[in-house]
């Protein structure tokens, strides 16, 4: 179920209490909810408080917003590396190969590889997280 508000979650919670009450008391379902709503929301809201979903909602939030952050740093990151590699490459490559020969700029390279396959693992987990943050369900 994707991030939806507090009181929606309220409002959903009451109306299955009303179902399952009119159920129950074998009476029309829409009657009771007409009848006894204000009773099931307030039911459903002290259920929901006292499971903290309203704390929960708001520390997810936080959470949001640093995933957020966290992700637009590895971009500025990872963006960063990459030109300090490309310029490592520059200066070692072999104009005759075409391709860098001398051990220290292979080194150079692989460290700067190593570094960006985990700024694209920990992208890659910021995003799959960031997709499934807001489902509770």
């Amino acid at each position: 179920m994707p991030h939806t508000s507090y009181e929606a979650r309220v409002l959903k919670a009451a109306r299955a209490l009303s179902d399952a009450s009119a159920k129950a008391c074998n009476v029309d379902a829409e009657d009771n909810w007409k009848t006894y709503s204000q009773v099931f929301i307030e039911d459903a809201r002290a259920a929901l408080d006292a499971a903290g979903i309203a704390d929960l909602e708001s520390r997810l939030s936080a959470l949001r917003k640093d995933a957020e952050r966290a992700h637009e740093a590895l971009k500025l990151a990872q963006a960063r590396v990459l030109e300090d590699r490309t310029t490592l490459w520059r200066c070692h490559v072999s104009p005759k190969t075409g391709t860098v020969d001398d051990e220290r700029g292979r080194e150079g390279l692989r460290e700067y590889d190593h570094v960006l396959r985990a700024i694209d693992a920990a992208r890659s987990a910021l995003s799959a997280t960031q997709g499934t943050a807001g489902e509770t369900e």
